[in-house]
């Protein structure tokens, strides 16, 4: 009889011992089904070991019920990696298995994507000048390249150069949307030795990117966030591309920063993690600036166009266009050019309010304003909550109306205003359809569209050659959030925007409309000065010593019953006071800004540190505490 040791994906660090069926092929390094508990329920396992008896026959040992490989698809390397994770992340060696590997068995089925490109890497002497300083330098490396000075190209050409040698790389975007155009842009590059990794591929697809990449027969491996655990023989540099972005950490357990995770796997092989954006975060520009990280900067568009002209202009009184804008739009038009109109915000009306007690509905679920989309329902954009519309204010019977402007509305008032020309929306809702982006790509690059109208997923990294006018149609959206981040976030989403036109051929223009004209971020982005900007942004968090100045921990006590969280968050706090290392500063217990999200109300604690190792100390303390439910994480990007 042999055993196999095995990690589940729960929250312990227990190792389990299973029985091996007879017929059955099992080494260490597959992933196995087995049943866990008594209710039968089976889990998908790591085999971690393989032995020929065990020391305690005391408790009952089970069967495996199969297993998902006939080939080992993971290494030590993955154990290594794994425990990294539960070292940093408050979470078991299983969970981190979990999130690292792919869940299925393979399948011969390839991955659909837009294959138009005919692209071929030519760097400028300010290009070629920083990929020689990288070329053949191990360590940390930011790329600090205004929008248009031609990252991909030098991403294409660093990695060419490490595959030459017999290296693979890993190239991270933050969204999925872009993986699109940027991979085939690598396919007419590097053919059949790419691979695209990302959660819209189906399961049996990721895990044959997963295996050809592990086994050497591809060498590029272009995804997001998830992508950073993909294993590989000679794997020797990681780039990640707009690396300001959010979207590098994960929400849910475990809460890794992909970026700290690509920066760990460089160092332990002596390669490189290349950094690329036009507005890097706080974080990494202090690290260049300290000389953590080598600082390259690129001042140049590629095509040696001058960035776009930034117009400021006041929010309309009545309606959500400006004359400045209308105008603008009409005369890209004329050109037979094509413009893209930002506006931050889903649905169709973000507020529905009581015209008579000024009410507003809140999902029942969460302290956030349901919002009104143009399907006929209310929607919580938090929990994701549906439900049908209502007509009657549930307080007082009054009539309800509906207040401010989503990008569902905003197509309908711009389809009005500019009749005779050709609009596309792509934000959250449209591009669940799986072909959304590939044909808003198509249709872009083929002058099938005169305005691109979306959230935020439009201001990153698409590149058209006819795009002459960006715009904003509310800047403000974001700028109240309680949050030392949000001037960051806004200053990088409107400079991503702004970048997104004038990138051929002529200088580009830009407009952003908003209500609080003298806000200084508006004056740093109008002169392009994301230095300035930056500085007074350190200089502010210094002085509050929020990160880079210290690390932080959230901890959020949650739970449906408000007074047993409170009376939780008390204990918390006690226990916090008697267990905290003296460098440890705490703020809270209070309300987290969304007091109550998906049934839960949730309080929270800030705690910060000069010392991150007392910060992972402190969670793991926290971590073995019953009977409080904890949201532990490490380096937080959002404090809602």
């Amino acid at each position: 009889m042999k055993y196999a040791d095995v990690i589940l994906p729960i929250p312990s660090d227990n190792i389990f011992t299973y029985k091996i069926p007879e017929d059955m092929k099992l080494d260490k390094g597959y992933r196995v089904v087995v049943p866990l508990g008594a209710s039968g329920r089976t889990v998908t396992g790591f085999v971690v070991g393989v032995k020929n008896e065990i020391q305690d026959s005391s408790f009952e040992v089970k069967y495996i019920k199969s297993s998902l490989d006939t080939e080992p698809v993971f290494d030590d390397s993955v154990l290594s990696l794994a425990s990294f994770i539960s070292e940093n992340y408050s979470c078991s060696k299983g969970e981190a298995f979990d999130v690292i590997l792919p869940s299925t068995k393979s399948s011969g089925e390839d991955a659909d994507y837009t294959d138009t490109e005919n692209f071929s890497i030519e760097l400028s002497k300010s290009q070629s000048a920083v990929y020689e300083a990288i070329k053949d330098e191990s360590g940390t490396h930011l790329i600090h390249g205004i929008t248009g000075s031609g990252k991909t190209e030098l991403y294409l050409k660093l990695a060419e150069n490490e595959i030459s040698k017999g290296k693979s790389v890993i190239i991270l975007l933050p969204e999925i949307s872009l993986s699109w155009q940027i991979f085939a842009r690598i396919k007419a590059v590097f053919g059949d030795k790419a691979v695209l990794y990302h959660s819209a591929l189906t399961p049996k697809q990721k895990m044959k990117s997963w295996l050809s990449f592990y086994k050497g027969n591809t060498k590029i491996a272009v995804g997001t966030r998830s992508a950073v655990f993909l294993q590989s023989p000679d794997l020797s540099m990681i780039i990640i591309d707009e690396e300001h972005d959010a979207s590098y950490k994960e929400h849910s357990v475990p809460r890794y920063n992909a970026k700290r995770i690509a920066i760990h796997r460089m160092k332990s092989v002596n390669g490189k993690t290349v950094l690329g954006s036009a507005t890097p975060s706080a974080e990494s520009y202090y690290a260049a600036k300290c000389g953590t990280m080598k600082m390259h900067v690129l001042t140049e568009r590629y095509s040696n166009v001058d960035l776009p002209v930034i117009d400021i202009v006041d929010y309309p009184e009545k309606g959500i266009l400006s004359n400045a804008l209308k105008n603008a739009v009409y005369e890209t038009a004329k050109r037979k050019m094509q413009s893209v109109l930002l506006l931050n915000r889903r649905g169709y009306s973000p507020t529905v309010q009581c015209s008579s007690c000024g009410e507003q509905v809140k999902c029942d679920d969460c302290s956030v304003n349901m919002t009104y989309h143009k399907k006929g329902s209310l929607v919580c954009h938090y929990c994701g909550k549906e439900i049908s519309l209502i007509e009657k204010c549930p307080v007082c019977g009054g009539e309800l109306k509906y207040v401010g402007s989503g990008t569902q509305k905003a197509e309908d008032i711009i389809s009005d205003e500019f009749r005779d020309l050709r609009i596309f929306r792509l934000d959250q809702d449209s591009a669940r359809k799986k072909k959304t982006v590939p044909e808003m790509i198509e249709k872009m690059k083929a002058s099938e569209i005169d305005i691109l109208l979306g959230t935020q997923m439009i201001s990153k990294g698409f590149d058209f050659p006819k795009l002459a006018l960006s715009a904003v149609i509310n800047a403000d959206i974001g700028l109240g959030v309680p949050d030392f981040r949000s001037s960051e976030r806004i200053f990088s989403l409107l400079t991503q925007l702004a970048g997104r036109c004038g990138r051929r051929g002529e200088q580009g223009k830009v407009i952003i409309q908003t209500k609080d004209i003298s806000n200084p971020l508006f004056r740093y982005l109008k002169n392009h000065d994301y230095v300035s900007f930056i500085e007074r942004e350190l200089s502010i968090r210094k002085s509050l010593s929020y990160p880079p100045f210290s690390f932080l921990l959230r901890l959020v006590v949650k739970g449906e019953d408000e007074e047993k969280v409170i009376e939780k968050s008390i204990e918390l706090e006690n226990f916090l006071k008697q267990s905290m290392p003296d460098s440890v500063n705490m703020l809270g217990p209070a309300p987290a800004p969304i007091e109550k999200l998906g049934k839960n109300y949730r309080y929270h604690f800030i705690l910060k540190s000069k010392q991150r190792k007392d910060l992972v100390s402190v969670s793991k303390t926290v971590k073995n505490i019953s009977g409080i439910k904890i949201d532990i994480d490490l380096d937080p990007v959002d404090l809602l």
